[in-house]
């Protein structure tokens, strides 16, 4: 790192740490992380060119913490109080002491600005008060999925029943195709049977015109051969006899006999039948989808219900998180200060939220470092009075060359520029001291 040798000895609540660019400002605040949280904040190279070991004491008002750095990337953390304990567990100590000191105020001030990280911004706020939709989410998809796959359902159903034509006067049931056979078949039996009869009582009258002639033929040949007198008349009365039982027997028949049974109306019936059946079966087909649809309208109301009731869920884990500062919500997107985005939020109210977030997260060491080159003096006198009010210990780095007005320890080359003159911009008790 940058620095040579710099010892600060803080007084008040507001530390400012500047100087120019490549000057070593960011390594105090490096150091200081370092010493804290170890490992996975070390700088990748900690030792300065030229030199073959660093070291970083902080002393705090119970413990003092000293933490080695060797060149071969190696190195000791010891924590002792006043009474020269030391602990046998240094870095477990500290990171109970520690908490979430990596929390970057600005960082998360900037955030704001840019509506891409605006929901990893909310994802942060939550992550460090504890607040887990996680479980809510998933259901809430999933029920947005069904809801989804039955809106599907429920048009698909409307759109195939309006899709069936709906002729008037439509039967509930079909008509049966059955009977109609049954009765086309029976007429043609009985029309057949007609036609049997018809055809014999044709031959009986051919027969009977046959027979009458004979005997007009037999009339004639008793008038002209009385020889055959005896057997004429006995040929007469058999003629007669069977003329007469022709003639009872053609009654019966006639009698007997029925119209024929119109077939091409029967026929027509059928097909009239099959028409309206098939009108029949789409009208149950269209009342059959509208009645899934409905079905899926009952469902679809159920299922936004219950999204409502895991909505529900949500507001009162909220309600039940106890926020860095009152007045803070989430959304589905982004952090909420009194209902109204983040982002609209003025700037000084952003920049007290994200200080107030810290100050939350580092309740036992009561220590916040801050990167403040885009703060300016109004924002810069707020976080100062928050943290005299809340009584923490703020660090704030900000690129400054203004020695003549010189505020808080002005880092250069890596050591304290010695006072030339009493007094800082933020308190006339802090004790700067540089060594080499």
């Amino acid at each position: 790192m940058r620095l040579v040798a710099v010892e600060i000895s803080p007084q008040g609540n507001a530390i400012l740490i500047t100087g120019k660019n490549a000057a070593g400002k960011s390594s105090v605040l490096d150091a200081i992380m370092a010493v804290f949280c170890g490992k996975k904040y070390q700088p990748t190279k900690p030792i300065r060119d030229g030199e073959d070991h660093a070291e970083v004491v902080v002393e705090t008002e119970n413990y003092i913490i000293k933490r080695t750095f060797t060149a071969s990337g190696g190195g000791t953390v010891t924590v002792s109080n006043a009474e020269g304990m030391k602990a046998s567990s240094p870095q477990g100590l500290l990171d109970k002491l520690v908490g979430e000191i990596a929390f970057e105020p600005m960082a998360f001030y900037k955030d704001s600005r840019d509506v891409k990280r605006q929901r990893q911004q909310r994802d942060t706020l939550m992550k460090l008060v504890g607040l887990d939709f996680a479980d809510i989410d998933r259901e809430i998809a999933d029920v947005k999925t069904q809801r989804s796959a039955v809106k599907n359902s429920k048009e698909t159903y409307e759109l195939e029943a309006n899709q069936i034509p709906q002729p008037d006067n439509m039967p509930e049931q079909e008509i049966s195709l059955k009977e109609l056979t049954e009765k086309l078949t029976a007429a043609t039996q009985h029309n057949e049977k007609q036609a049997e009869v018809g055809k014999q009582i044709s031959d009986a009258a051919n027969y009977g015109t046959s027979l009458k002639e004979k005997l007009e033929e037999n009339k004639e040949l008793i008038a002209n051969l009385k020889q055959q007198l005896l057997n004429a008349e006995k040929a007469q009365i058999e003629g007669e006899n069977k003329f007469e039982a022709f003639r009872i027997d053609s009654e019966k028949l006639v009698a007997s006999s029925e119209p024929v049974i119109d077939v091409a109306a029967i026929n027509k019936e059928i097909e009239e039948a099959d028409t309206m059946n098939e009108h029949v079966r789409l009208t149950n087909q269209r009342k059959e989808l509208l009645k899934k649809s409905a079905a899926k309208s009952r469902e679809f109301a159920e299922l936004g219900k219950k999204m409502k009731e895991l909505e529900a869920g949500k507001v009162e884990k909220l309600a039940a998180v106890k926020m860095p500062i009152e007045g803070l919500s989430v959304n589905e997107v982004t952090i909420l200060y009194n209902n109204i985005p983040l982002a609209q939020v003025n700037d000084s109210m952003q920049l007290q939220i994200a200080v107030a977030i810290s100050m939350a997260l580092n309740p036992k060491l009561r220590v916040i470092l801050m990167k403040g080159n885009d703060l300016d003096s109004a924002n810069l006198e707020t976080i100062c009075k928050m943290a005299k009010e809340k009584d923490y210990q703020v660090w704030i780095e900000k690129v400054s060359d203004d020695k003549k007005n010189k505020t808080g320890f002005i880092i250069e080359d890596g050591t304290v520029v010695p006072p030339d003159a009493e007094g800082t911009l933020f308190s006339d008790k802090e004790k700067v001291a540089s060594k080499d």
